[in-house]
């Protein structure tokens, strides 16, 4: 534990994890790992504001604002890899 790599969380209150430092995760060819806690990804407050824009009502519950989708395909694709939303066809009519 002197040398950094355990760490009980950000505020040291949860159960301890094995601290990993980004040139290790590098020289074993992983670039893209994200961390265990999403920061800076945005809220579904964000994401039922994008809708309203959009749609000009809420018609969907607890959206995902588009800046966590970008992050979640930017850490599980690469750059000439296609992405499609299979899940819009499991909904055909918006939440009222």
């Amino acid at each position: 534990m002197d040398d950094g790599r355990i760490k009980f969380g950000m505020n040291d209150d949860s159960s301890p994890k094995r601290k990993l430092f980004l040139k290790e995760r590098i020289s074993k060819g992983d670039s893209k790992t994200p961390s265990s806690i999403l920061k800076n990804v945005g809220t579904t407050k964000d994401g039922t504001n994008e809708i309203i824009e959009l749609f000009k009502s809420k018609c969907f519950s607890y959206p995902k604002p588009t800046s966590l989708l970008k992050k979640l395909i930017k850490y599980t694709s690469k750059d000439s890899e296609l992405i499609m939303d299979f899940l819009q066809v499991l909904r055909q009519q918006p939440m009222q």
